[in-house]
């Protein structure tokens, strides 16, 4: 006999308008998530704002995305929350040589209002290229949410380590 003890769906899209010949642009996110043992049936998020590059050199780069959205949260038990959202991402990424990379992720959709959920991401990862198109990834992701049922965790952790294949 087989006990299911994790299931969780997960899709996002970030669309970007380049302003100028920088790294500035304007973007649209969306995202929609499906995680029943956290407590939601469903989290979708909408956000549109500036995007931009803090720093870039030969090995590492610094980017942000910063903008007011919406949230709509469906519950297990059915009912429903929504409201505003300032979504705010920072992704690090540092070549460390030639065929290996770090990468650091950081994510928060924080609610306008105090009573409402403010569900916060991060990911650490380091992949490195075995052959050609072919890396490997080992990934540590972390996911909070601040309102949660009184029988569920805040903060869920996954740790992965994945075969990459770059078309």
């Amino acid at each position: 006999r087989t006990e299911t003890s994790a299931e969780r769906y997960f899709a996002s899209a970030q669309g970007d308008y380049k302003l100028n010949e920088e790294h500035s642009a304007l973007f649209v996110y969306g995202s929609y998530e499906n995680d029943r043992f956290a407590g939601f049936e469903q989290q979708n998020s909408v956000a549109a704002g500036y995007a931009d590059q803090i720093f870039k050199n030969e090995t590492a780069s610094l980017n942000y995305n910063a903008g007011p959205g919406y949230f709509y949260n469906k519950l297990n038990d059915g009912s429903t929350e929504e409201g505003g959202i300032i979504r705010l991402a920072l992704e690090y990424k540092h070549r460390l040589s030639e065929t290996s990379k770090f990468k650091q992720t950081f994510s928060t959709e924080a609610a306008v209002e105090s009573d409402d959920n403010t569900k916060s991401k991060a990911e650490t990862s380091l992949s490195a290229t075995l052959m050609g198109n072919l890396s490997l990834k080992a990934s540590y992701n972390v996911i909070h949410n601040t309102e949660v049922a009184d029988d569920k965790e805040n903060m869920d952790t996954t740790t992965s380590i994945s075969i990459l294949y770059l078309l």
